[in-house]
Parts: structure tokens; sequence; C-alpha cells
């Protein structure tokens, strides 16, 4: 993300309402930043702006299952007496 150094970056959670201060995180930034520390003022969702009057997202409600499953299967199994 690059910002000029007259916009800040906002980082909203999944409870902000638009026109409140609560769960909105504003930074001022001059130069291209990284998205380092992020997950301090994000649990699960939330949206990275720097437009003033945008809106959050909307909040997806259904749980994932795992796409990757991994089976491990010995080489060389050890003798019953090991």
């Amino acid at each position: 993300m690059v910002s000029t150094s007259d916009n800040g970056s906002r980082i909203i959670g999944p409870n902000y309402v638009v026109g409140k201060k609560e769960d909105l995180y504003e930074k001022a930034i001059q130069r291209t930043i990284l998205l380092v520390g992020v997950d301090q003022f994000l649990v699960k969702t939330g949206t990275i702006i720097t437009f003033k009057d945008a809106h959050n997202m909307k909040f997806m409600k259904f749980s994932v299952s795992p796409v990757v499953r991994v089976a491990v299967e010995a080489k060389k199994r050890l003798a019953k007496s090991d």
C-alpha cells in the first residue's frame, strides 16, 4: 500500500460503525508501508483503507473446513519388541 503525506491508513475492525471511533485505528504515514503488526488490531476480520468515507466490508459468517489434509505413514515399522 502506498500513501502520500496527507493521507493516513485506517484499520477498521468488524464492529466499526460509520461516524464512530470504536474499532477504528488511524495511522499517519508518509511513505510506502508494510503491513506488520496488523494482527494486534484485527481479531478475525477487518478492512484496511485510506478513503475516509468507506464502509466496512460485510462479515462472512460461515465455518471453513481445512483445505489440505496430510496422512503420514512410517517408512520402516518398528518390531513389536522395540
